[in-house]
C-alpha cells in the first residue's frame, strides 16, 4: 500500500490526532495516555501477518502485544526480502513462479511496513513539539530512524513518570483514609498504563509513610512495626490502619462533645458572674453618671459591687448562679439565649397582687424578673421578642411559673 492508501484508511486524520504537548505546555500522563489509544487504534488498522492486532507492535510494547497476541507470540515485522528472489538451483518453472510471487509478497509487505511505520512517527512528532524529542533527534536524518515505540517509550519515561507527586500527596484526618487508598489505588493504575511496575511492597511504603507523616498515628504505627514480617502486607495494613482511624475519630468526637463543659473552670464562673453584677449595677440609675465629670464624683457613695453584693439575697444569688450556668449547657430547640443581656430587674409592671412580673411572648407573665421576651432562653417558634402585656402580638396568655 502507497502512504496515501494508508492515510485514507486510518480512522483519524494526521491533523485530527490528539495533541501531546504544545510549546508552553509539556507532555502528561493524561496527554500520553489519550494519544496512545488513539495510535494504538490506528496502528490495527492495517492488516498484517495478524488480522486483529495489525500493526499494534509498531506502537505497543511487546510485554503487553504478548498478552493480546491469539497465540502469545511476539510482534514480528515483516522482514527486507532484498531487491530480488533468491537464486535456487535446479528450481522448476512453478518452482520460480511461486518464489517469484512470495518475493512479491513480502516485498509489498515490507513496503506497506516502512510506509506505516514513516506515518506513525509523523503522527508523533506533528503531535508533540521537537524540544521533548531532542535526545532522539538525528541532526541529519532527524526522526527517520527511529520507530514509533521508540518515541513513545522515551515520552512516557521523560513525561509520563509525574505520577509519584500526586501519589504521595499528604493525606489529613478527617479526610476518609479511603481516599488516601484511592490516591495509591490510581497511581499504581496509571503507572501501569505507562508501562512502570508498583508492586504492594511499594505501596505499603508510600501508605505508611503518608500515615506517619500526619503525626497522629505514632502509636498504631509502632505496634505495625512489631508485627511478623508475613502480617505485614498492603491488604493488611489498610485493615489494621481504617480501624485505627475509625476509632481515633469516634474518640475525637466525643471528646470534642464534652470538653467544652468539662472545661469550665472555677475562675471561668466567678468572672462571668462578676461581669453579670457590674453590668447589672451599671443599668440602675442610682449608679449612672457622667464619665467626664470625675470631679462630682462623691466619696461618700458606697462602692457598688459591694452595695449590690450586700442587697442580694441567697436566693438571687442562686438564681443568677442558675443564669450563668445555662451558658454551658447545649442548646435546646431554637433558642437564642445570651445570658448576658439578660435583665435582672422588672419593667415597672404589677399584677393585681401588686406582685412584680415580666411579659415573654412563648411563656406569658412570670415572676421571674429576669425572664422576658429578648432574655427567654427557651423561645417558641414564631418568638416575638418586642412583645408587651399591654402589647401581646398574639403570644401567650397564661401566667409562667418560674422554675425550682
Amino acid at each position: 500500500m502507497k502512504a496515501s492508501d494508508i492515510i485514507a484508511v486510518l480512522p483519524s486524520k494526521l491533523e485530527d490526532m490528539p495533541k501531546i504537548a504544545t510549546s508552553t505546555q509539556e507532555p502528561n500522563r493524561q496527554t500520553l495516555k489519550i494519544f496512545q489509544e488513539c495510535i494504538q487504534d490506528q496502528s490495527m488498522t492495517i492488516a498484517s501477518s495478524d488480522p486483529t492486532l495489525g500493526y499494534l507492535g509498531l506502537v505497543l510494547k511487546d510485554s503487553s502485544f504478548i498478552t493480546l497476541s491469539a497465540d502469545g507470540n511476539s510482534f514480528i515485522a515483516p522482514r527486507d526480502p532484498g531487491i530480488n528472489p533468491s537464486a535456487t538451483n535446479n528450481a522448476t518453472a512453478t518452482q520460480i513462479a511461486e518464489a517469484l510471487c512470495r518475493f512479491n509478497i513480502e516485498r509489498e509487505d515490507y513496503k506497506t511496513f516502512c510506509e506505516f511505520k514513516i506515518i506513525l512517527v509523523s503522527m508523533i512528532t506533528n503531535s508533540c513539539p521537537e524540544k521533548y524529542l531532542t535526545a532522539l533527534k538525528h541532526p541529519i536524518t532527524k526522526f527517520r530512524r527511529c520507530t514509533p515505540l521508540a518515541l513513545l517509550t522515551h515520552l512516557w519515561k521523560e513525561y509520563g513518570t509525574t505520577n509519584y507527586a500526586r501519589m504521595t500527596a499528604q493525606w489529613n484526618p478527617p479526610t476518609p483514609i479511603e481516599d488516601l487508598y484511592l490516591q495509591l489505588r490510581d497511581g499504581r493504575e496509571f503507572a501501569t498504563e505507562g508501562n512502570e511496575t508498583i508492586d504492594d511492597s511499594q505501596l505499603l511504603r508510600l501508605c505508611y509513610d503518608n500515615i506517619s507523616n500526619t503525626g497522629l498515628f505514632n502509636d498504631a504505627l509502632k505496634i505495625w512495626r512489631q508485627k511478623p514480617e508475613n502480617a505485614k502486607t498492603y491488604t493488611l495494613f489498610c485493615t489494621y490502619m481504617t480501624t485505627e482511624h475509625e476509632d481515633r475519630m469516634r474518640n475525637q468526637t466525643t471528646s470534642q462533645g464534652a470538653g467544652y463543659a468539662n472545661n469550665i473552670t472555677e475562675t471561668m464562673i466567678t468572672d462571668i458572674i462578676h461581669k453579670q453584677l457590674e453590668h447589672f449595677v451599671n443599668q440602675m440609675p442610682m449608679f449612672q453618671q457622667d464619665p467626664n465629670d470625675q470631679e462630682n464624683v462623691n466619696p461618700n457613695i458606697p462602692d457598688p459591687m459591694e452595695q449590690m453584693n450586700a442587697a442580694l439575697t441567697a436566693d438571687e444569688l442562686k438564681d443568677i448562679m442558675e443564669d450563668m450556668m445555662k451558658d454551658f449547657r447545649p442548646n435546646r430547640g431554637n433558642n437564642n439565649n445570651n445570658n448576658n443581656n439578660r435583665p435582672l430587674a422588672h419593667q415597672g409592671i404589677t399584677n393585681d397582687e401588686g406582685t412584680k412580673i415580666t411579659y415573654c411572648w412563648s411563656h406569658g407573665t412570670t415572676t421571674n424578673l429576669r425572664h422576658n421576651g429578648k432574655s427567654c432562653t427557651r423561645q417558641k417558634d414564631g418568638h416575638k421578642s418586642e412583645a408587651t402585656l399591654s402589647n401581646k402580638m398574639g403570644g401567650c396568655t397564661e401566667t409562667c411559673k418560674p422554675r425550682n
